[in-house]
């Protein structure tokens, strides 16, 4: 659902999905190894309120995501046991900030937990910013640009015991 109830320049939007996984293989280290676990049904809300300023639009949004959870059981096995439940608010700012400079930007800030277990997913970090810039050169049809992502640590395990600690990229790229 969409609204704009001012202008064309705002817009309030909320939608809701659900989503059909394929089963998991168990990987390598699991009693269960080779093993493929059942599909996964996953239900995701959101809301929030798109801006656009001149060239640049700017999106706010709340989120949650609830799925199934994939645990290690006491005897090394691998299996779907209880919901997982991510939630999340979120930032983006994407367009023109001068003529021939292109901005894509955001912050995302995610509350990930096993709701059987009360501990926090694995693979999911609780924070992560990114910030790139395109620029259109004077030579025609060249770009050149980079982006700076950052993704905070996170656990590597669904037991947290294992964690990994943030890490920050830097990519540059040319198209012609």
């Amino acid at each position: 659902v969409i609204v704009r109830p001012w202008s064309e320049d705002v817009s309030l939007f909320a939608n809701y999905t659900e989503g059909l996984e394929p089963g998991r293989i168990v990987g390598t280290g699991y009693a269960n190894n080779g093993e493929s676990l059942s599909p996964m049904k996953t239900k995701q809300g959101e809301l929030g309120v798109k801006i656009k300023a001149g060239e640049t639009t700017h999106t706010v949004s709340t989120f949650q995501i609830e799925k199934p959870s994939i645990i290690t059981n006491s005897s090394n096995y691998q299996v779907l046991d209880g919901k997982q439940r991510l939630r999340g608010l979120e930032w983006s700012a994407f367009g023109k900030i001068a003529p021939t400079l292109s901005l894509l930007s955001g912050v995302e800030y995610i509350k990930s937990r096993q709701l059987n277990t009360g501990l926090e997913n694995y693979g999911v970090p609780k924070l992560r910013a990114r910030i790139g810039l395109d620029w259109e050169t004077p030579i025609k049809g060249l770009t050149a640009g980079g982006r700076l992502l950052y993704t905070d640590g996170q656990w590597v395990d669904s037991g947290n015991k294992l964690s990994i600690p943030s890490w920050t990229r830097l990519d540059l790229m040319a198209k012609y």
